[in-house]
């Protein structure tokens, strides 16, 4: 998959840029939009993204996704998932874990979000995936555990360099998803997903239980297991996992 990069220095949100390309003809599917800095960054459900400016890799690219069943696209996100890891993997001599609906951690703490959204434009579906990795910020206001590559590895990376070895992992794993190789991406997402060889908590509205998850379909609902045997099949935003 051939990608240009382009650069700005600030943008209000990467995935915006390249929705709202797709639909004046301005984009050009498959370059990727890079913003040392977004005003409205956002992650899953509305939540803001917060990165400092310059700091870490935040952008967003948009794709053909009609190869794929309207009801199947989730698998996007399990291969962009795959590759952020191998990526992460590669670099740090420490655990990736997957964490649903499309988070990365290392050691039970967030280092890349995705944020995946669907275009439609003239009949033609596109798939905008937006990412957000922690590369060299060092300090986070956030609620949550949070860490960065920077942080894991006691030194600071250049960006560029960064963004081009994460862009060759996402490039095959879309590879492998064109030509139909399911079924190795989706053994690489659940080995390494957060709740599938063990019992986890989980929150629906104020109701905190145990569960694993047994299955993870592609449009994007899991089913897991509770302690008592029974199954029950949540949709992304309906229940939260913690870690």
């Amino acid at each position: 998959m051939t990608q240009k990069v382009i650069k700005f220095e600030s943008l209000d949100s990467t995935n915006n840029y390249v929705a709202k390309g797709l639909e004046t003809g301005q984009y050009k599917a498959n370059d990727v939009i890079l913003a040392g800095f977004q005003t409205e960054g956002r992650g899953q459900r509305g939540n803001i993204w917060q990165s400092e400016f310059d700091k870490n890799l935040t952008f967003s690219f948009g794709f053909r996704s009609d190869f794929l069943n309207l009801d199947d696209q989730f698998i996007i996100s399990k291969a962009i998932s795959v590759a952020i890891a191998k990526y992460l993997e590669n670099k740090i001599d420490k655990q990736v874990i997957l964490k649903w609906p499309n988070d990365v951690l290392i050691r039970n703490q967030k280092i890349c979000g995705i944020l995946l959204e669907t275009k439609l434009v003239e009949r033609k579906r596109y798939m905008v995936v937006g990412i957000g990795l922690n590369l060299n910020q060092t300090s986070f206001n956030t609620d949550y555990a949070v860490t960065s590559m920077c942080l894991e590895l006691g030194k600071a990376l250049d960006v560029d360099s960064e963004l081009s070895d994460l862009l060759n992992c996402i490039g095959t794993e879309i590879d492998l998803l064109k030509t139909g190789e399911i079924v190795k991406i989706e053994e690489s997402y659940l080995s390494r997903l957060l709740g599938t060889n063990n019992y986890v908590l989980l929150k629906r509205n104020d109701v905190i239980f145990k569960g694993k998850i047994v299955d993870v379909k592609n449009n994007s609902e899991i089913t897991v297991k509770k302690l008592d045997g029974s199954l029950n099949t949540f949709r992304a935003g309906d229940v939260r996992i913690s870690y």
